[in-house]
């Protein structure tokens, strides 16, 4: 919690001076010595040991921050917000225990028929974790429709964090469908951008129906001067897509997420634009690939025999209470004492997608359900696919480095 006190004096012009204090450690009993409540109890305005602090522009932080000395460098770089013309905050549902479900059926029952089967959309509830939700006034708290219509039809949306309470790796995943603003961690929000805008007339049910009359249709979702400098200084012309592909490529560069650190956990990122057109490229072909990868559309996770996670012990498919449990010697997944998911690496078992490890994640929240053959072929293939992943991370540092090392511009000054 956070206590401020403000005082005003009179006659006092010009700015005020901030001081700032933190208390940290067990809160305990008034009386023990070392606790919160002790402090708290022998200690006033006067006696508190305070630091001045001086909020500076963007953010004032009413805390000290110890920003590294890239600050001023990083922040010449455009941030997504200014590259996309909408984008928001994820849906928030205040209740996803009704609001969402893994069918249609159970859906339909939670909801004891209250909400059309038409409101009944796809959502991306957690990474690699697809649910039906209803998308509707009486179910969804913050359904943000202005963004989140534009995922009703073919698209992107770019999923990133605003801010975090801590460092996290791995900030950035896509979505086709509608986002949840819990996409990416438990504990701080996400914000998804699409890459196309909609021309979409509502109907009587609440939902959005495509306009395609009058040649409208879709619109790419960047800022308007964007495509038209990248081409100018390539000489060559860009697409929304391979702009979209260079924007994730960087973001899941480890180079990049570990020299901003600091500055990646206070604002939306910032992304430097190679001047190389080469460079670009090549960042946006494994951007390409990554996000292939992890919608699970590559060609190489469809069939099984792509697939190196395997499943093969017969049983209840039953996922227990107290598991999943990793075996890091023999690379299991253990769903219950005798079924496991196999040929699954300790790197594997712990990648992380904002603060969430997948492999973990959408099986503990599957705790008490009987796996399906559809949701063990899941398992597989989005194991599979984060193999593949950690495969081609290399390939994404080298393409960092060459735009780290070279030349940037700013296409939207």
């Amino acid at each position: 919690m956070a206590i401020g006190l403000f005082v005003r004096e009179a006659g006092h012009t010009g700015p005020g001076k901030v001081f700032y204090a933190d208390l940290w450690g067990e809160r305990g009993d008034k009386d023990k010595q070392g606790t919160k409540y002790n402090y708290l109890a022998t200690h006033d305005v006067t006696t508190t040991q305070w630091t001045p602090i001086q909020p500076d522009a963007p953010f004032y932080f009413f805390v000290g921050r110890d920003l590294p000395v890239l600050t001023d460098e990083y922040r010449s770089w455009p941030s997504v917000t200014d590259m996309f013309e909408v984008g928001s905050m994820g849906i928030v549902t205040g209740q996803d225990n009704r609001a969402y479900a893994f069918d249609q059926a159970t859906l339909h029952n939670q909801l004891e028929g209250s909400v059309d089967a038409e409101c009944f959309k796809l959502a991306t509830y957690r990474p690699f974790d697809e649910r039906h939700i209803a998308y509707h006034t009486s179910v969804v708290t913050r359904r943000r429709e202005d963004v989140m219509r534009h995922l009703f039809h073919p698209n992107l949306a770019l999923v990133t964090f605003r801010h975090t309470r801590r460092p996290t790796q791995m900030r950035v995943f896509t979505a086709r469908h509608v986002a949840d603003a819990r996409l990416l961690s438990s504990e701080s929000n996400c914000y998804a951008f699409p890459l196309y805008r909609y021309t979409d007339q509502p109907v009587a049910n609440g939902q959005m129906a495509l306009d395609m009359s009058g040649g409208a249709g879709r619109e790419p979702n960047l800022n308007a001067r964007l495509l038209p400098a990248l081409t100018a200084q390539y000489e060559m012309e860009v697409t929304p897509e391979e702009v979209f592909y260079y924007l994730y490529g960087v973001l899941n560069a480890s180079g990049y997420q570990t020299e901003f650190e600091t500055l990646l956990q206070v604002d939306f990122p910032r992304i430097p634009f190679t001047a190389d057109y080469d460079a670009f490229c090549r960042m946006a072909e494994w951007g390409q690939r990554l996000i292939a990868l992890h919608l699970l559309e590559a060609p190489d996770l469809q069939g099984m025999a792509n697939l190196t996670v395997g499943y093969a012990v017969a049983g209840d498919d039953r996922v227990e209470q107290g598991y999943p449990q990793y075996n890091s010697t023999e690379g299991r997944v253990h769903i219950n004492p005798a079924q496991y998911f196999e040929s699954v690496t300790q790197a594997m078992w712990d990648y992380k997608v904002g603060s969430y490890n997948p492999l973990e994640k959408w099986l503990k929240d599957r705790r008490g359900r009987t796996l399906s053959a559809d949701d063990r072929r899941h398992y597989e293939t989005f194991a599979t696919a984060i193999g593949k992943v950690l495969a081609e991370l290399p390939q994404v540092e080298v393409a960092w480095n060459l735009i780290r090392d070279g030349d940037w511009f700013d296409p939207l000054e």
